[in-house]
């Protein structure tokens, strides 16, 4: 008897529930597919099957179906199941006939459970003086709970009053994540809300970012332990493939005001204009980071404008404001963005003191939000790595990846590359378990991003020749 590989899989269970039954797909099994991402509501996910047996029309299979699955590894000293919830089958496609027409192959795609009843519900209520992030779980215990491994919610600092006009679940929530604020860092606006194999996070990347690495990652070659067995077990996984997948994007990151911008407020009540200035580079040292360097060095700008002084657009709401500079940092007139503000909203009339007055404090979340999610999308660092299924492994981890350095190298320090070596959060995971020549195998796709670098960039100095 052969000895199990790291990826070898056990399936406990593989069955599709329909009009005429349960019936078991693990005969019919290609490739699961599972996919989870920090950036999504919803797990989603597809099944390649196939098939001597006409199933579409025998079972048969028309969009009201359930996938049921649990799967593990059982090369580990400890076997833990990976069971995934209810996925609801949404589409068949990619079906066509094999050889002589005596087989089929085709795919089915499906969301779990919370897509399907965010799609089918709708929050219409109002809410005054709520903890914000009473107000998420109060829409998830009464639209979205599925009954397995509840939500796991960071404690908001902000309360709030507001109307839900009709939205769906998802929309509400994803509405509410952009104003919250966490209970114990009030200064970060950078919540998530999404789904893993799990159950349902709703937390910031303030806290996040603060998590330990649940294990590390290395591309090298398997000499000593060729099925990976042992270095699962002491917490390393040796990658077969990787790939840097993207850095920074300058002209998006500008465009968008993700370094610095203006935000212009207007009251609609009072008609009084405000202009507040805002910088994520300058702001980095107040957040957590899962590295510990900014991804840029902050130079001096080498364009005409940057000598000129910033458009001022409105009174400044605050005692300072940022009126020239060469710096990146300081070109907030990049982008100049607004929001409507209403002085007192929600009060039936000035005869009522005791009421709740509500104030957005737009200008307490707007610009920060888009700043510090930006490190964690078009700032970021992306790596990908493919390597052998990790029972345990979530979006919204940390690992420590180990990015071999191309050059070559004396010293053993030297091996790795500075900048892309360190502390990386799983943005997103594929799951795979296929089935090949009767092997049954579990593998990931590691989508890693990076806000930082693990050794500070040098300051580039200006060319600009002194006027």
């Amino acid at each position: 008897m052969s000895r199990l590989s790291v990826s070898d899989c056990q399936i406990d269970k593989l069955n599709l529930k329909a009009a005429n039954g349960v019936y078991d797909l693990m005969p019919h099994l290609l490739e699961l597919n599972i996919y989870e991402n920090i950036f999504s509501n919803h797990l989603t996910g597809n099944i390649s099957l196939t098939d001597s047996f006409n199933l579409p029309y025998t079972l048969p299979v028309r969009g009201e179906e359930i996938l049921e699955c649990k799967f593990g590894l059982p090369a580990l000293v400890e076997y833990m199941p990976v069971e995934p919830p209810p996925l609801h089958i949404t589409n068949l496609s990619d079906r066509f006939l094999k050889g002589s027409a005596s087989s089929e192959q085709f795919a089915l795609k499906f969301v779990s459970e919370q897509c399907m009843s965010n799609l089918h519900s709708c929050v219409s209520k109002a809410y005054t003086d709520w903890p914000l992030g009473d107000v998420i779980f109060d829409i998830w215990e009464n639209y979205l709970d599925d009954d397995r491994h509840g939500i796991h919610l960071e404690p908001t600092y902000n309360n709030i009053t507001c109307i839900i006009p009709s939205w769906h679940p998802h929309e509400a929530i994803n509405w509410l994540i952009g104003r919250a604020r966490p209970q114990t860092e009030g200064n970060a606006v950078n919540y998530l809300y999404y789904e893993t194999l799990d159950g349902i996070i709703c937390k910031s990347l303030q806290t996040l970012a603060k998590q330990q690495p649940v294990l590390t990652m290395g591309l090298e070659q398997r000499v000593d332990d060729q099925h990976s067995i042992e270095a699962l077990s002491s917490g390393h996984v040796k990658v077969d493939k990787l790939y840097f997948v993207d850095d920074f994007k300058k002209l998006h990151n500008v465009t968008n005001g993700y370094y610095t911008s203006k935000l212009l407020t207007h009251d609609i009540t009072t008609k009084k204009i405000l202009q507040y200035d805002y910088s994520s580079i300058a702001e980095w040292e107040m957040y957590n980071h899962i590295s510990e360097y900014r991804p840029i060095a902050d130079s001096e700008i080498e364009i005409r404008g940057a000598d000129e002084n910033r458009t001022s657009f409105a009174p400044r709401a605050e005692d300072w404001a940022i009126e020239e500079g060469k710096y990146l940092s300081q070109q907030t007139d990049s982008h100049v963005h607004f929001y409507p503000t209403h002085t007192n909203l929600y009060q039936n009339s000035a005869a009522a003191p005791d009421e709740v007055l509500y104030h957005n404090e737009v200008e307490e979340w707007r610009s920060q939000r888009y700043g510090q999610l930006s490190y964690f999308s078009t700032n970021a660092i992306r790596m990908r790595v493919e390597c052998g299924g990790v029972n345990s492994l979530r979006a919204g981890n940390i690992v420590k990846l180990f990015v071999p350095t191309p050059q070559g190298c004396v010293r053993p320090e030297d091996a790795y590359d500075k900048f892309l070596s360190g502390n990386y959060m799983v943005s997103a995971i594929r799951h795979i378990v296929s089935t090949v020549n009767a092997n049954t195998d579990y593998k990931m796709i590691v989508d890693l991003i990076s806000d930082g670098l693990s050794e500070a960039p040098p300051e580039r100095t200006s060319m600009r020749a002194e006027k």
